[in-house]
């Protein structure tokens, strides 16, 4: 049965930390999500706004509405896994 995961990265790196473990993952026929969160990567311009764990959270909750993702398994690593404990607040 394919899983929708969501791989949510630390405080200083972006969602390319995953990618070795993304392809092993998609290799087994899950959807997989390694979004940057605002502030790096290629969301380093949203630096300029206020961001913080609310900001994450809800960046994480829009990605699984847009997306319309059902029994989802987050990931987080370090700080990432703040942004998981956030993103259950929001979507129980």
């Amino acid at each position: 049965m394919k899983k929708n995961i969501i791989l949510i990265h630390g405080a200083g790196v972006g969602g390319w930390v995953f990618r070795d473990i993304e392809k092993i993952l998609k290799l087994y026929g899950n959807n997989v999500y390694c979004p940057n969160l605002s502030g790096i990567g290629d969301r380093k311009k949203l630096l300029e706004n206020k961001v913080n764990l609310t900001t994450y959270a809800k960046e994480i909750k829009d990605l699984i509405l847009t997306n319309n993702l059902n029994n989802v398994y987050l990931i987080g690593h370090s700080f990432g896994g703040a942004v998981v404990s956030a993103v259950v607040e929001l979507i129980p």
